[in-house]
């Protein structure tokens, strides 16, 4: 009977120690500043680049009017596929936006789908890419007015992928200076 709680104690523990280990990475994760790269090179995440191209904001776009103090982001990301023989999947949704300092700055669907219908921007759609192929997407964000540079990141994994960018990538994100069209 000893050694059944022995064995108990001993498994709880290991959990104990498990779960006190993932928070302090996590946490280590999640306050590790990022590396700004400048737009003209690629993050690399095994075969795969990213980058993005071009941030401009506006008021209004097609028909929609931006909330007061707040403006329209419209980015260009690129995604090439650098694999031998693996396709890659381009999602739009992996494209984030941030202020310099690190607020995420969120996507405006229905902006979107205004632009979209107008003809402004491309619609968003998943692009399957075959070794060496490349292809972009726009996507629209809503954030502050007053932005001069915002943080372009990528995230496959949504909040799970950036930790572990955080822990094991180099954490990079593009800073893009923002036109004004």
């Amino acid at each position: 009977m000893k050694s059944k709680g022995n064995k108990v104690l001993i498994l709880l523990s290991v959990c104990g120690c498990v779960c006190v280990a993932a928070v302090i990475l996590g946490f280590t994760a999640m306050i590790r500043p990022p590396v700004m790269v400048p737009a003209s090179r690629e993050i690399l995440y095994d075969d795969f680049g990213y980058t993005a191209t071009n941030a401009y904001k506006k008021s209004e776009l097609g028909g929609e009017k931006a909330p007061a103090g707040k403006a329209f982001y419209v980015v260009t990301a690129k995604v090439s596929n650098h694999a031998v023989r693996v396709d890659y999947e381009f999602d739009p949704h992996i494209v984030w936006l941030y202020t310099k300092e690190g607020r995420r700055i969120h996507r405006a669907k229905s902006a979107q789908t205004a632009a979209e219908k107008a003809g402004i921007v491309p619609s968003l759609a998943k692009v399957n890419l075959h070794p060496g192929e490349s292809a972009s997407q726009t996507v629209v964000f809503l954030g502050p007015a007053n932005l001069k540079e915002v943080r372009v990141g990528f995230s496959t994994w949504d909040w799970m992928g950036n930790v572990l960018d955080n822990l094991f990538g180099g954490n990079e994100n593009i800073l893009l200076e923002v036109k004004r069209q």
